[in-house]
């Protein structure tokens, strides 16, 4: 097995590549290779969620190739980590078949499952929402743990401390993740399930710095919870992914890979998605000694993972990873925005114009009507450009 260290050590001393270079020059033709090579095309459009089980193979194939030509990358040293066929065969071998979660009577195990899997899944809840005190934060997971069939919940992030904005690397961060977790706990104190596992790392603080400030079993993460390690797009693993990771490692915690595809990026279509999406999930415990994984797959114009074509790479990925690699993973749903409300004439707002706030000087709007809500007959918009007064008539 290759060890974490030795990932670090090929981080600083494999090939010199520069960025641009290896998106264009290593990562796109890879990966158009592989789906040629294993004759890949993508389903009907009218099949969001494909049952073609040869299709599934093959793609799980294609990942194993893309991954061995491609390898990852550090841009904080412009080399690429690179690793063999053997090696990736090893670690897929050996990677966990369930994630062990949570403690006393909530202790768990999170399993994968496989197409048509009778087995009931993983039930994780929330998300990491930014939240502006901590009467909220507390309330909104204390009302996650109060769900019977939650396994396990997020916790929201803390956008402000007695008034004063978290910004990242200042010390209110460090602060506002331990505060975070220990509104957390606390919540699912009251609610009567204190051994809950919280597996989205911190949503409070993205550095390394917050991770080590909430390695503390009393009022911080313990090592069974979930510590997520999110890389860059696309197979890209810098230095502050690393250092995390070397921590929660060294703490005995259970890391979570998180990556996904982006649709319409360099990942291209949908083939070329779900090919990404399947190699992701595989290399985790190869890169990060991953014990679980985190897909967030998302369109890179509709900035959601819920568009039709995303659905289906995802359906795909999950397809050809759960049929030949039982390690335990979750996707993200993220979905688009709410959709638009009637106005007190019962008509929607139309997209081709323009919204107005009423009052004492109105205002016009930059945003489509689509884009906006409408409170009895009112016109409310999160967004105006600069004052002018609304034609009559």
């Amino acid at each position: 097995m290759v060890s974490f260290l030795e990932i670090c050590r090929r981080a600083a001393t494999g090939p010199i590549v520069a960025p641009d270079d290896f998106d264009m020059a290593r990562f796109v033709p890879a990966l158009r290779g592989a789906i040629k090579k294993h004759g890949l095309q993508a389903p009907p459009k009218d099949v969001i969620v494909p049952w073609d089980d040869d299709l599934a193979d093959r793609i799980y194939l294609a990942a194993k190739d893309f991954l061995v030509e491609t390898g990852c990358y550090c841009p904080d040293t412009n080399r690429v980590i690179t690793f063999t066929r053997e090696e990736l065969e090893e670690s897929i071998h050996h990677a966990p078949r369930q994630c062990p979660m949570g403690e006393g009577k909530e202790a768990g195990f999170m399993r994968p499952r496989r197409p048509e899997d009778p087995q009931i899944p993983w039930c994780h809840v929330g998300g990491g929402i930014p939240v502006s005190s901590d009467e909220i934060a507390s309330a909104v997971v204390e009302g996650y743990a109060r769900i019977p069939h939650a396994d396990s919940i997020s916790i929201p992030a803390m956008t402000q401390l007695r008034g004063m904005p978290v910004q990242a690397g200042a010390p209110s961060e460090i602060y506002a993740a331990i505060q975070s977790v220990r509104l957390g706990r606390d919540s699912m104190r009251r609610a009567g399930r204190p051994g809950l596992p919280i597996i989205n790392l911190l949503s409070s603080s993205a550095s390394p710095m917050g991770v080590l400030a909430v390695t503390n079993r009393e009022y911080g993460l313990r090592p069974s919870d979930g510590w997520l390690i999110v890389s860059l797009s696309e197979l890209k693993l810098d230095y502050n992914v690393m250092n995390k990771t070397a921590a929660i490692l060294s703490f005995g915690g259970n890391v979570g890979f998180a990556a996904g595809a982006i649709y319409g990026g360099f990942a291209g279509g949908v083939m070329g998605s779900a090919v990404l999406n399947a190699a992701y999930i595989m290399v985790g415990p190869l890169l990060v000694s991953a014990t679980y994984h985190l897909l967030y797959s998302l369109h890179i114009a509709q900035s959601n993972s819920t568009a039709r074509e995303v659905l289906t790479s995802v359906a795909l990925g999950c397809q050809a990873v759960s049929r030949n690699m039982p390690f335990p993973y979750f996707d993200l749903g993220i979905p688009p925005r709410a959709p638009r409300r009637r106005s007190s004439t019962g008509r929607a707002p139309r997209a081709s114009s323009p919204t107005w706030r009423r009052g004492p000087t109105s205002r016009r709007c930059t945003r489509p009507r689509e884009s906006c809500w409408t409170t009895t007959a009112r016109w409310r918009c999160c967004l105006t450009a600069r004052s002018r007064t609304r034609p009559r008539g």
